[in-house]
């Protein structure tokens, strides 16, 4: 085939009768063609794939993983089926079939038995249905928000074997299998609209919606999208059903709140999105002592109306009040507010929600959520705490807040942070993590987090599963997508990374990662020009991070004067902290200075947070001159780090080189 093989998630849709319609009326079948396309487009791109090419009426798609896949799949459908409620004269039914294994790459097409048996998979769905293979199966039974029933064993043309099939239970078919669980509601909170009359109290509407989300995450039976994901559409002017169906969502709650001194409003409707219906609506206009009676009981009128049964656990949890002190409460959303909001200045709006949240922790020792905030804000240290004092601060906040609720999902989450980032416990993170994702299986941040844990130890397959559970629960996470085309890159495949990276610069064109990722891929692969153009998107940003993507592009490109004036800099002035210490040893690798870098490197590794650690660090490429050499695999050794990296897309004596003519390499790139 050419190119290596890499896995990828296959999926191919076809219309049904087709051909039957256009022989009847053509203007029809091509309408049908064209709306097929205009769902698909964005469903698709939202979900990291990409439309491979047209196969007359259907599609040949392409997803990073298994999960993606049927997520993007299950939303498909779904926003199919919302659209036949509304063009009932003119329905449009798809068959949908999903295979997962290894492909090969010709040119932007793929090829292999894998895209041949999703074919054939397809063809055995039902109108208006997903058929997956006994393979996907596996990789999405524990994380799927639909069930998925056994087809039993099936013949296939071309297969010599029969194989095992499986349907997707959609949310509006009645048949539920008995030997699975039922679907599971995805439901959006949207931003609650502050129509309060006092402008200042915007904190309270914004603070009440993550309240909200988080009182409903509580309830097992449902999956809930992460306060990140909904906020940027408090001002996107679209419909609730359009924002249902990018968000991929079975319902949205929405609505709006008015305080005025001690009384509060709370107007509320439930809207399903296939359907368009409003199936629940209600208002209440309580004293503010009663916010989280109120909290509880929108809980419950959810559940019901979306038919998920409360178990007892459920109710305790949905009726638990976090706080006795309404002052406390109202400083703590103050906190929340200033952190979803805090887009302008960051910095400063994260040291103002750290110190309400300090404040509502005086107030109430016994605040649960204030402690677990808290600390999260203090790993790591911040601007004006070192590391080790920030670090011993959150291990006594958490392990107070355990003692008052060992159940706390956000605790356990820290007590992750605080395993890898302090005394660098993969399996002890790893197993906070797993409790925290347990104890909250809405928990993005936790799926995010353990995904990164995974990229760290180069489990770069177990990291796309992690991280497209991660995008499930909160799709507009800009970081878990980054992270995503970062192990679609280690992982070899270039062409879904670099769709991926560029799909995040449509979306978030004020956002430069991807535009770093994007060029900095290019680089490795030897495409000079297109390198070239989307580094000079960043290079006059003066952030010390790019600065140095861009020196360590211009680098690869043939001219290291900018490495050299970067590094000079940092050395003429060590103390101004210009760069993480792993980039400052980078830079020493690149232009050749070896032993400073291992030098620097083997410093850092006895300080708090090593930068090998921090970013991945030991597995960039400028790190290829050092690899190789018994100081640096020591150091890995140390650090309970892989000795050696799966992938090589850079040969270590191109980064050897001391000076490298302007312009393409004249020895070229190994393939």
């Amino acid at each position: 085939m050419g190119a290596p093989a890499r896995q990828a998630a296959i999926v191919f849709t076809d219309i049904e009768s087709f051909t039957a319609q256009a022989h009847e009326d053509e203007s029809v079948a091509l309408q049908l063609l064209t709306d097929q396309e205009e769902v698909l487009r964005p469903i698709v791109a939202h979900h990291g794939g990409r439309i491979v090419k047209s196969l007359g009426d259907g599609l040949l798609l392409e997803f990073p993983d298994a999960g993606a896949a049927l997520q993007g799949s299950v939303a498909i459908q779904r926003s199919i089926h919302a659209r036949n409620q509304r063009v009932r004269d003119l329905p449009l039914r798809l068959r949908v079939g999903i295979h997962v294994g290894d492909v090969h790459s010709r040119g932007t097409d793929v090829l292999g038995d894998t895209v041949n048996l999703a074919s054939r998979i397809q063809a055995l769905a039902p109108p208006g249905g997903i058929c997956v293979s006994a393979q996907v199966f596996q990789q999405v039974r524990s994380s799927s928000s639909n069930p998925l029933k056994s087809l039993g064993l099936r013949s296939i043309k071309g297969i010599p074997e029969p194989v095992e099939l499986y349907r997707v239970v959609l949310p509006w078919e009645s048949e539920v299998p008995p030997s699975t669980e039922p679907a599971l509601p995805r439901l959006a909170v949207l931003p609650l609209a502050n129509i309060s009359p006092d402008p200042g109290d915007a904190y309270f509407a914004d603070g009440l919606t993550e309240e909200l989300i988080s009182v409903l995450s509580r309830i097992r039976g449902l999956r809930v999208i992460a306060r990140a994901s909904v906020m940027p559409y408090k001002e996107a002017g679209k419909t609730i059903v359009q924002i249902g169906s990018e968000l991929g969502v079975t319902a949205v709650l929405a609505g709006s709140v008015r305080k005025a001194g001690d009384k509060i409003r709370i107007a509320l409707q439930l809207v399903d999105v296939p359907t368009q219906e409003h199936v629940w609506s209600q208002s209440f206009d309580r004293d503010f002592q009663d916010v989280f009676a109120i909290q509880s009981e929108i809980a419950e009128a959810s559940a019901a109306a979306l038919e998920v049964q409360l178990r007892a656990a459920d109710r305790k949890e949905v009726h638990r009040r976090p706080t006795a002190n309404l002052d406390a409460y109202a400083t703590y959303l103050r906190g929340v507010h200033l952190i979803s909001s805090g887009t302008d200045a960051p910095s400063r709006a994260i040291r103002e929600a750290r110190r309400c949240f300090e404040m509502a922790a005086e107030k109430d020792p016994s605040f649960v959520s204030a402690l677990c905030h808290l600390a999260n804000a203090l790993v790591g240290g911040t601007d004006d705490l070192p590391r080790e004092a920030g670090n011993r601060r959150a291990r006594e906040l958490v392990t107070r807040a355990l003692a008052l609720d060992p159940a706390s999902s956000d605790a356990h989450l820290t007590l992750g942070h605080l395993a890898r980032y302090e005394s660098l416990d993969w399996v002890r993170a790893a197993e906070e993590y797993e409790t925290s994702i347990r104890l909250n299986p809405s928990n993005g941040l936790a799926h995010f987090w353990r995904g990164g844990l995974h990229v760290l130890l180069q489990d770069y397959a177990r990291a796309r599963s992690e991280l497209g559970l991660a995008l499930a629960v909160d799709p507009a996470n800009q970081w878990a997508q980054v992270e995503l085309a970062i192990v679609l890159g280690r992982r070899g495949d270039t062409p879904a990374a670099l769709g991926l990276y560029r799909q995040l610069q449509d979306r978030y064109p004020d956002f430069l990662w991807p535009h770093m990722g994007y060029a900095w891929l290019h680089a490795l692969n030897g495409e000079w020009g297109r390198a070239r153009e989307e580094a000079a998107r960043y290079a006059s940003v003066e952030e010390p991070t790019f600065r140095f993507f861009h020196a360590a592009i211009m680098f690869l490109l043939g001219d290291d004067s900018e490495a050299r004036g970067l590094l000079g800099e940092v050395e003429a002035d060590p103390q101004r902290g210009l760069l993480p210490v792993s980039h400052v040893a980078g830079l020493q690798a690149m232009v050749g200075d070896s032993d400073a870098a291992l030098s620097l490197l083997e410093r850092d590794t006895r300080s708090p947070s090593p930068g090998l650690v921090s970013l991945y660090g030991y597995q960039w490429e400028w790190f290829d001159p050092i690899r190789d050499d018994p100081r640096f695999a020591a150091l890995l050794r140390s650090l309970r780090l892989p000795e050696t990296v799966t992938w090589r897309h850079v040969s270590a004596e191109l980064w050897k080189a001391p000076t490298l003519p302007v312009g393409p390499p004249a020895r070229g790139r190994p393939p």
